[in-house]
This record gives structure tokens, sequence and C-alpha cells, in this order.
């Protein structure tokens, strides 16, 4: 395999972040940048974070850190001297970028704002990751997990129907809001190529994680409903609601039970073989599978066929379930575990593992891989994290063999001067996006709203499923009526090929030829067969990028699923639930709006090479593979310790009260995260210091901990007689990190959203008007376009073709004679 190259290896990253931001800084390592990830002389507070290697808490040990910060350099500073600010001052002049994630404020205060540091070095990009952003109402609001999953609406969507919202037992929002952070930055130094200047990132954990809800705040807006979580099941808007975890021999598979095109013919094999052992009935038979989709759901029907798929999967293991699956197309996936994942030999044949030196021995194990592959690889886990200040001497040494500039960035390294130039930042970019559904359209619309020019193609025969799934205008089902599809298609050209009609695979390969840039979403072997493979194209234009997204793959397994299939087959499902219970299921596609950002990574990095050599190439991203960089910590408890992770619920091993509290109304919470015996004294003050709260039982974090069930019921009886929003502003107030578990309605009108126009509404032809969210990220310097509204099916045909493929008249009249846009 040929070694990955590092492209970014000319920059320089000093990495100031917590838990929050160092997966961004790892990404930056990973893709070749100096990265020096700076600590207090005590060491940085995640190396006190379990898991830990043979479970001794030691700061070498912590597998958080060693997961995050792999290919970095440590050194420590101590920001609160004269000398320490003087150090960082010396070091950011030579630096590319500043990440850090200390409270808004802070770094002001001691001199050392990005006013400050640019002052000295223009061209320098820092990138702030915070809980809430930068500014607004809750900017200085305590955050973690539990309050940014609650407060991002995720939790409410979470769990089951009659009990408390859950968080997955895996902390999240650390790494959706650093991957947000990567994303932002690497469009920040694609800015600075083209102006010469830096700016400043600043990075919401919230909002990065209100993506993962999906379609949430789209019903709200579009129907008025409030979905919340169903547990083993999927609710279809206002349709009803359908099982989706099975429970099978020896633990639980994922499968929906509608039809149409996509799962009638999996299911009557299923059935087929069902009958074979006897266990399929004439209503299996006979059901009409091919129409029952979930524009035609029927949850009265759904119970049916649960009856009966169930006792048939509860005879069959995970692996017999989905061995068969493949061979039959039946779409299911197992909800595998940490084990699993490690076992698997799809992601061994495809070398997504690492080995690197076991930290306290000469042995080697096993590292979560590149979150994508690439013909001309440039992404590569590069070495171990970094023991505590082992490059003192090398970086903030004297001599010769110091590994750091400290003078201003050369004119070379900022990029062009274009002083005075305010177009947006992709202008001139043209994306040919083939993809559907989710990773491959959210992903391109990154682009969009920066300024790229997109064309996006559909089929009229082969439908995308978001157009078909609700959320519907008025409730009424039609191609231009759901605001699902709305959400990732703002800013985007709309129009529809039909492929297996030559003179449409003739107009697609004239759009190759205007593209930089095309993205795809065919189950593997598709596109090739179709006749718009890699190397097609790159004969087409040589310098192209294609970007290939898929749920395993282009190698290995050759399934087809969708996102719930992925979030199960990824891990996420089986460390998500009640402590003893089984698995409680995610809302939405879960995996698809991490491998999302990945692809930006992939796309950006892709265009970068391009501008350094002018060589294009293929990307071909594994959803899955993607996915599981925010599970590395479990997956590393797995291969150090043999720990498989299970559902623990909202508990924490570092914080008690941890938990989603009951409040006044129906379906109202409040999630509250106690880490330290100060916050405890402050929520005893809140509370008005009830006779409980002094009993020795909660005195101490470790106190606590041990009676954690007899004190939930106890802040249960306390925080049932108040108001959720009330109840967290003077939690906030007392020093108490809490947050409303957000209903979808709730984010509509929560005020940080509002002050950081997170949620746009955008005016459409046929649904009246639509909400969509922005990117996490807001740069200084480089503003989003504003979004025009989502196409409706073939709305720019003729755009398309005489505008930006300059045919005549007489071509658009013949292409539309020919059928080369579908039949309408």
């Amino acid at each position: 395999m040929e070694e990955a190259k590092a492209l970014l290896s000319e920059l320089t990253v000093l990495d100031f972040t917590d838990e929050w931001g160092q997966l961004c800084g790892k990404i930056f390592a990973d893709l070749g940048a100096q990265v020096i990830k700076v600590e207090p002389p005590g060491g940085d507070k995640v190396r006190h974070k379990g898991p830990f290697v043979g479970k001794d808490p030691d700061l070498e040990k912590s597998l958080f850190w060693l997961a995050m910060n792999t290919g970095k350099k440590s050194i420590t500073v101590d920001l609160e001297t004269d000398d320490g600010r003087k150090t960082f001052h010396r070091l950011s002049r030579g630096a590319d970028f500043v990440l850090e994630s200390f409270s808004p404020g802070y770094l002001d205060s001691l001199g050392l704002s990005y006013k400050a540091l640019s002052a000295e070095n223009p061209g320098l990009i820092m990138v702030a990751i915070t809980p809430f952003g930068q500014s607004g109402p809750y900017s200085q609001y305590l955050g973690s997990d539990l309050i940014c999953m609650a407060l991002a609406g995720e939790m409410n969507l979470c769990g089951d129907p009659d009990d408390r919202p859950l968080r997955i037992s895996v902390p999240q929002a650390f790494f959706h809001a650093s991957l947000e952070a990567a994303a932002g930055a690497l469009f920040a130094l694609w800015h600075r190529h083209r102006t010469g200047k830096g700016q400043f990132v600043d990075v919401s954990a919230q909002e990065s994680i209100i993506w993962e809800g999906g379609h949430n705040h789209a019903i709200w807006y579009t129907n008025r409903i409030n979905i919340t979580r169903e547990g083993a099941y999927r609710r279809f808007g206002h349709l009803g609601r359908m099982r989706m975890i099975h429970p099978c021999k020896d633990g639980y598979v994922v499968m929906y039970q509608t039809g149409g095109r996509v799962y009638a013919p999996g299911l009557r094999a299923l059935i087929g073989w069902m009958d074979s052992e006897g266990m399929a009935d004439d209503f299996l038979h006979e059901f009409d599978w091919e129409n029952f989709t979930t524009a035609h759901f029927d949850e009265k029907v759904a119970r049916e066929q649960e009856k009966r798929f169930h006792p048939f999967f509860k005879t069959k293991t995970k692996k017999e379930l989905w061995e068969r699956g493949l061979t039959d197309r039946i779409v299911l996936a197992p909800v595998c575990t940490t084990e699993d994942i490690i076992k698997s030999d799809h992601f061994r044949e495809r070398n997504f593992w690492v080995p690197l030196p076991h930290p306290e021995s000469d042995q080697t194990v096993l590292y979560p891989g590149s979150p994508y592959k690439s013909s001309r690889p440039h992404y590569a886990v590069r070495g171990m994290a970094p023991r505590l200040g082992q490059d003192n001497e090398c970086v903030l040494g004297t001599g010769s063999d110091r590994h750091i500039n400290t003078q201003p960035l050369h004119e070379d390294r900022k990029g062009k001067n274009n002083k005075g130039r305010d177009e947006l930042l992709f202008e001139g970019l043209k994306i040919l996006d083939l993809s559907w559904i989710a990773t491959g359209p959210s992903a391109v619309r990154f682009f969009a709203d920066y300024g790229a020019m997109v064309v996006r193609v559909e089929s009229r025969s082969q439908t995308d499923v978001l157009r078909i799934a609700p959320p519907y205008k008025d409730m009424e089902p039609g191609i231009d009526r759901s605001s699902y599809f709305t959400l990732y298609t703002s800013n985007k050209y709309g129009m529809t090929v039909d492929l297996k009609n030559p003179r449409g695979l003739e107009l697609i390969k004239k759009l190759v030829a205007w593209a930089d840039v095309v993205t795809e979403a065919f189950s593997p072997g598709i596109i090739e067969k179709i006749g718009l493979g890699y190397d097609v194209l790159r004969s087409i234009k040589p310098d192209i990028i294609m970007a290939s997204t898929s749920q395993l793959g282009a190698t290995g397994v050759p399934f087809r699923g969708f996102g719930a299939h992925g979030a199960a087959l990824a891990g996420f499902w089986s460390v998500t639930g009640y402590p003893g219970g089984g698995p409680s299921g995610l809302y939405g596609a879960y995996c698809d709006y991490v491998a999302n950002r990945y692809l930006v990574v992939a796309i950006t990095m892709a265009l970068e090479e391009r501008r350094q050599t002018g060589r294009g190439q293929h990307i071909d991203q594994s959803q899955i593979e993607s996915s599981l960089t925010f599970l590395a910590p479990a997956l590393l408890d797995y291969v150090f310790n043999g720990v498989v992770s299970r559902p623990k619920g909202n508990r924490d091993p570092h914080a008690a009260p941890h938990n989603a509290y009951p409040c006044r109304g129906e379906n109202r919470w409040c999630a509250i995260a106690v880490s330290t015996d100060e916050q405890w004294e402050a929520l005893k003050g809140v509370m008005g210091h009830p006779d409980w709260a002094e009993d020795e039982r909660f005195a101490i974090l470790k106190a606590r901990k041990e009676n954690e069930n007899e004190l939930d019921r106890l802040m249960d009886g306390w925080t049932s007689h108040n108001e959720c929003h009330e109840l967290m502003a003077r939690l906030q107030e007392a020093g108490v990190p809490a947050g409303v578990v957000a209903q979808a309605e709730d984010l509509h009108q929560d005020p940080q959203l509002i002050h950081r126009g997170h949620i746009m509404y955008v005016d459409h032809p046929v649904l009246g008007s639509y909400a969509s969210d922005l990117p996490a990220f807001r740069l200084s310097l480089a503003k989003p376009r504003t979004p025009n509204p989502s196409p409706c099916l073939g709305e720019h045909n003729e755009f398309v073709v005489k505008e930006i493929l300059g045919l005549s008249n007489r071509e658009w009249e013949q292409l539309k004679g020919d059928g080369t846009f579908g039949e309408e």
C-alpha cells in the first residue's frame, strides 16, 4: 500500500484543548501537520479520564488520551504565569493554527486574545471550541457531554417513552464538536490560500449535535409535532411507529418492516427462509410488501408482522441472520458490540486497524485507523500519543534541535494577498452531486453554503428516499412536499437524468468535464456498471476528484443498508440503553452525521492536494469506519483490557448526580451533571439544603456514586416541582451544569440558537417555508451565502443544459424528446 503523504507537513498547530477539541488536533496530526499539545504542568485533565490501560488510573494510561492524541508532541506551559504567557506569544508567532477550548473570555483576560495574537501573526487561524459558542445568552453556561446532548435535543429522541431520556454511554459531544472544528479550520485554511488572511473560527458543540437529530426540528416546524423517544421502535411522524430492534438468539438485529422497492425483495426472501422451517403463514405470503412504504405505513399491520418475525429471529444468532441477509439481500444488521467490531474480518481485510506500540511494553496493539481511503493516501495515524512533557526540550529549548519556528509566517505560507476580495469561500468550485439520502448530500451542502456551484442529479424512476419521507406539508405525501429532503439540498441546482438512457449518460459525462468534484453514494460496484467509475471520469478530466461514500466501503462485505443499520454495525446501539438492559435505538441515521463531516475533510484535503500537485484522486469512504473514531476509547478498552462496553444509561464514573430529572409538564426534563464537590455544594444551596442532601451518603463523590440510585430518587422528588427552563437558569447561575432536555419546538425557541442564527427559514414554492441548519462553526471573515431553496424535482434541467453546459435550444428540445431526463 502506498505510504500516506503528509499534505499539511508545513503547518504547525498549537493544541490547547481539553476533551472538547483533542480529536480536532488528532485529525491535523493524522493529516501530517506538526501538532504540539500544550498541557498545564500537572498534565491535561483528559489524562485523568478513563477507561485506563489495565484499569490503572495513571496519567500515561488514559485510553481517551491515547485515542485522541496520536501523532502529537507534548509540552508543558503554565498560562497562569508571565513566563507561560510569553511562551504562548512566542509559539503563536510561528504557528498556523491555535486550537483552544477555554471558557469564552479566558484567553482575553490573559492578554492572549485572537486580536492580540493576530496582530503579530496576521495569518494565524484560531479555532475556539466551546459548549455553546463565544457569545450569546448561554455562552457562559457550563457544559458537558450530558448537558450538550440534552440542549441539542438528542436525548429527547433516545430511550424508552416511559423512562428517562438517554445519552450514548460513550460520550459523544466532544467528538462532534471536534470534527466540526476540523472542517471549519480547513475551510479557514482554504480562505487563507485565497486571501492571505487568518481568521477566528467559533465552534458550538450544541449546534454540532443538532445535526444528529436529522429532521427532528423539521417535523415540528412542518407538522407541529414534537416527536420523542420510542425505545426499540421508530416513529414515522403522524403515521405511527414500527419496531426497529429485534431480539435474536445471542443479541439483537436491526430491521425495518416496511417494504417498497428497497426492502420488499429481502423481506420476501426472509419469508421464504421462514417458510422452509415452517414459520411463515398466509398473512406474510399474501401481504403487499411492494406498497407498504413509509408513506403508506400502518402501525396495526406492523404489529401483526412483528408477531411473526420475532419467534423466528429468536431461533437464529446474529451471525446467521447477518450472513443469510447478505446472501439473500435481506436488509438487516446485527447490533455489534465492541468485541464484534474488533474481531470483524471485514475491517481487518480492509486494513482499517493500525498497529501501534503498547504504552507499557514492546507489544503492539490495534488502533482505529483512517476514516476514509484514497487513491492518493494522505490520512494516517502517525504514532502513539505523547507522554507528558516529552517534547519540552525540542520545542521549548534554545538549541539547534528546536522544532518550531517562532517567527511570523512567511508570505508563501499565507497564500495570495488579495485584500478586498469579498467573494464566497468556495466561489468557482464546481461539484456534480450524484449522491443521495444524507451523508453525501449533507457533506456537499457545506461547500454549497460557502459558495460552490452544485448540480445535484436525481432519478425520476428511483426517487431519493428522503423526497418521499415525512414530514410532509399538510401531512400529504408528495415528491416536493417533504421537508426532510430540503435539509441537505439548499443552495443546489436540481436536475433529473435517466442513467439507463445513453443520452443521459453522455449528459452526465459533459457535467464531469465541467466539474471539479463528483460525489456518489451508489452501492459498491454500481457506479462502474453504469459506466461512471473513476477511471472513466479521469479519462474525461484527469484532475477530477471523485468521492464515493457507502456503509462499508468499496471493498469487503457487499452490504446495502441505511442509517439505522450503520449505527448498529458501528456499535452505537450496543452502548446506548439503560443499565442491565438491551439496546435502545438511536433516532435517525447517526453515522451519516459523523461520516458527512469526515467527507468534508476528505474533499477539502483532496482539493488541497490538487492545489499543491495538480492531481485528482478517488476517495472511498466507509461511513462505519469514519464513525468508529467516535467509539475509539471503548474499542481500545476491549483491545487493552478485554472489556465489552455495555449501556450505562446516563451514568458517568466521574459525576453524581448525573442524569435527566423530571420537571413539571409532560415529557419535561432537566439534565444535571455534578462532577465536583463544589458543584454539589452549589446544588444543595439551590435546593435549600434539604436534610437528605446533608446525609453522609452524599457528602463526597465516592459516596454519591455508591448511593446513586437513592440519590436519583431523591433528586427526582425535588426537580419534579420545577419548570425545566427556570431550573436550568437557576442552576447555571449558581455554577451547576444543567440543561433542558430540549424537544424539537424548544430548538426553534432556544435563545442561544436564535442568537447564533443556527436555524434558517427558507421560502419554497411548494412547502411555503422550511427550516434548515447552518454548520456549527462561524468563520469571522468567510460568511455562508443566503440560502436558495431546495430544488423541486427536475427544476433546473433547462438551466443546467443551457446555462451551465452551453447547449443550444435545439439540443435541449432533442434531449427532452429522447427521454434523457426520465418520464414525468
